[in-house]
């Protein structure tokens, strides 16, 4: 699976502390497996943590490995996702993208998503600068 981050060393106390800051109304968790019980995928979304931004919750991330991309795992996690956060009473679900992710946004947007904001230059891929997009879904209140 790709992460955003350069190295990704798994840990076990850090992922279960990462999961239990996730679980119950101030986040939650999901995860996509085959029958052979191989995880496929998986989104984690976090509400916000102070009074002023608990009406929102950021999703981060949506992982899904490349031999299953394209075959409906990412759309199936996003749904959860936002099934979860409109069940929570969330007005704002956002997330960042690599602004050069076509496929990501073009998921993002079929689900309502829209452009909110944008980190001229934020990431450096391959020696190369890459902009980051924030996008949002905002639930009628």
């Amino acid at each position: 699976m790709y992460f955003g981050t350069d190295h990704y060393r798994f840990d076990m106390a850090d992922e279960r502390a990462w999961v239990r800051a996730r679980a119950g109304r101030r986040g939650m968790m999901a995860a996509a497996f085959r029958p052979s019980g191989e995880c496929v995928g998986f989104v984690a979304v976090e509400r916000g943590r102070r009074k002023k931004n608990q009406h929102t919750a950021f999703l981060d991330p949506l992982v899904v490995s490349r031999a299953h991309r394209r075959r409906g795992v990412g759309r199936a996690l996003m749904l959860e996702a936002v099934s979860w956060a409109r069940a929570q009473g969330i007005e704002k679900l956002w997330l960042g993208v690599f602004a050069s992710n076509r496929r990501a946004i073009a998921l993002y947007r079929s689900l309502g998503f829209e452009p909110d904001g944008r980190q001229r230059r934020q990431f450096k891929i391959k020696g190369r600068y890459v902009d980051g997009l924030n996008m949002a879904l905002f639930f009628k209140r």
